[in-house]
Order: structure tokens, then sequence, then C-alpha cells
């Protein structure tokens, strides 16, 4: 009897969404065709994606008709087949918790991308101006997000790094620098806090926290609110970068109106 098969639906090829399903897993789930499995009621672009527990999951663009269906943080599953309940529930369960924190990584990884586009190909003049009533700059933008996200909130708070703790300061306050030193800057900050993250558990608690006093606010329980906190300024800074990057030259990210 073939194995039960789930399918997994995500906005893309197949091969992207099995590269996603692969960090979910770790990596340690293999591609091959749906027809090594002796099946045939995969979708035509279907490929499988290893098998898990006897059950057999495929990714595609497209669930197939007549499927049963569940969404999980935007995502859906839908069941080709029979598997024993207590095997499937325990197959989502898996997919869910590895789901959650790829997920938010993903979103985080986006926001950044985002950040470096919105400064990609300007002028050091266009990165040192100061476009808004508040007179902050690009090149000082980036440093915020350099120091006072990535390294204090990733590499001190989350990972607990002696070094990074000694270093903090106000990163608005910086030492000025050109905007290509800022960009770079960022960039490292960012390799710092992807080693920390791909080491950390984020049901954890956090390593370090402020003292009393320097800090007024109450410790995060867990690594998910501190990547959340990095993930909503990073979103929030980026559409700041936004703004002034259409103001300067007429580039824009994304307008709906």
């Amino acid at each position: 009897m073939a194995a039960p098969l789930v399918y997994l639906s995500f906005p893309g090829t197949a091969r992207e969404a099995l590269s996603f399903y692969a960090d979910v897993f770790g990596g340690d789930l293999s591609l091959h065709s749906y027809e090594e499995f002796g099946r045939t009621d995969g979708p035509p672009d279907a490929v499988a994606h290893g098998v898990l527990d006897g059950v057999v999951a495929l990714a595609g663009s497209d669930a197939p008709e007549g499927a049963e269906t569940m969404r999980l943080e935007g995502l859906m599953l839908s069941l080709l087949g029979t598997a024993e309940p207590a095997v499937l529930h325990e197959w989502f369960e898996k997919l869910s918790i590895g789901m959650t924190d790829t997920h938010l990584l993903a979103q985080l990884a986006e926001q950044r991308t985002h950040v470096l586009q919105a400064v990609s190909g300007l002028t050091e003049t266009a990165m040192s101006r100061a476009l808004t009533p508040s007179g902050w700059t690009m090149t000082q933008l980036l440093n915020h997000l350099a120091f006072d996200v990535e390294a204090f909130w990733i590499s001190a708070v989350l990972g607990g790094d002696p070094t990074a703790i000694a270093a903090l300061h106000d990163g608005w306050a910086s030492e000025p620098m050109s905007g290509t030193d800022a960009i770079r800057v960022y960039q490292q900050e960012i390799a710092r806090s992807t080693e920390v993250l791909a080491q950390s558990d984020l049901n954890a608690p956090p390593r370090w926290w402020p003292a009393p006093g320097d800090f007024e606010a109450p410790p995060m329980t867990d690594g998910h609110e501190v990547v959340f906190r990095v993930l909503v300024e990073t979103s929030i800074h980026a559409g700041h970068l936004d703004i002034v990057r259409e103001l300067t030259d007429g580039h824009q990210h994304l307008v709906l109106r």
C-alpha cells in the first residue's frame, strides 16, 4: 500500500516551496519525484518532499481539487490519501512548530532586504541628506538598525554575547561614517545576528537583559518576543527609508493607492 500523502501548497514554484519546507525541517528532507513513491494522484508539477512518519509530502503552487485542506501560518496543507489520525496529528504538529520559527525568520530576512534595497545605489550626498523635520539621515538610520536593533536585541539580549554587550552604544550618536560604511556595518551585524539565531532556542528566555534603570521595559519571556521586536523595528524603519528614497529620486518600493 502506498504511503499516505500530504500536499503542501506554497505561493511560488514547487522548488521554491521545497526550499521553504526544507528549512522548516532543518534540511533533513530530500527531493524526490512523487512517482518514485508509486503515486499517480499528485498534481503534475508536484515534487515529493521526502517521507516523515510514513507520510509523503508534496509541494507545489496549487492544491488538488477536492483535497481536504488545513491552513497553517498562512500556508495550506492538503491531505491526499489516508493515514492514522494520530500519525497526521504528530506530523502537522512537527510542521507547525518548525514553521512558526521559520516563517518569523523569513519575514525578518525579507525586511532586512527591504532596508538594503531602499538605500541601494544612492550617492554619499543622498545618504547624508536630512529630508525629514526630525533631521535624521539614511546613514544614521542604518547605524540605529545596526547597533540599537541587530547588535542590542540579537547579539546582546538574545545571544548574551559579552563582546556585544560591552560595545553597546546609542546608534543614533555613532561616530560619523560614509553611507557605504554604514551599509557594510549593517550587513556585518546581520551576519552576526544570523549566527546567533542559528544557535538559539527561541522558546528559551533571552540570555541577557539590561540592568534596572538602563532600559525601562520588562524582560521578555522568550526568543520569539525578541525576534518579533526586531522584525517590527526593521519593518517600520524600512518604511521610513522608503519615504526618504522617494523624496530623493522618486524610487518607490510599493505604493498602494
